[in-house]
């Protein structure tokens, strides 16, 4: 039985390790690629759902984010310096998508640091969530904001700022 398997390799191991090896770097990649991606489409649709269910009330940021920060700041109308990320097949914003969001400086993003390590982000819409009246920085407790709806004809909302 061995010796029918080893009969059925090819006669350049070489060459079948290279093809595993690029199957697995290149497996390896889109899996991290994957990870990040719907990592943060998952942190964009919570703060979603918990503003849709705060309309017209109050949000405290502390209490949506799904890990301990320190500090966070507001970046409104952002454009991204450099390449922009790429979400392929889905997982999230694509390169295109989120370029001409960058272009018309369409995008907010939330950034989140602990002892001034960078922590994490929240990338979205201006179109469903921007600001009003923001301060540069905040803390888990004074992270609260009035959720408004933005117009009638929009499905967005605007925070502001409680503190």
């Amino acid at each position: 039985m061995i010796r029918r398997l080893l009969h059925g390799m090819p006669t350049r191991p070489a060459f079948a390790l290279a093809i595993l090896v690029m199957v697995i770097a290149i497996a390896g990649y889109y899996y991290s690629r994957y990870r990040d991606c719907s990592y943060h489409a998952d942190l964009r649709s919570r703060l979603y759902s918990a503003l849709r269910l705060k309309v017209s009330g109050t949000i405290k940021l502390a209490d949506v984010v799904p890990f301990e920060w320190m500090r966070l700041t507001i970046l409104t109308g952002y454009r991204p310096p450099g390449k922009l990320p790429e979400c392929p097949f889905g997982w999230d914003w694509s390169r295109q998508q989120r370029r001409a969001l960058s272009e018309r400086t369409a995008l907010n993003m939330l950034v989140f640091s602990r002892k001034g390590d960078y922590l994490d982000y929240i990338d979205f819409r201006r179109d469903q969530v921007d600001f009003q009246g923001t301060l540069e920085s905040y803390t888990p407790l004074t992270a609260v904001f009035s959720v408004n709806a933005q117009q009638a004809d929009s499905a967005g909302v605007v925070l502001k700022p409680m503190h």
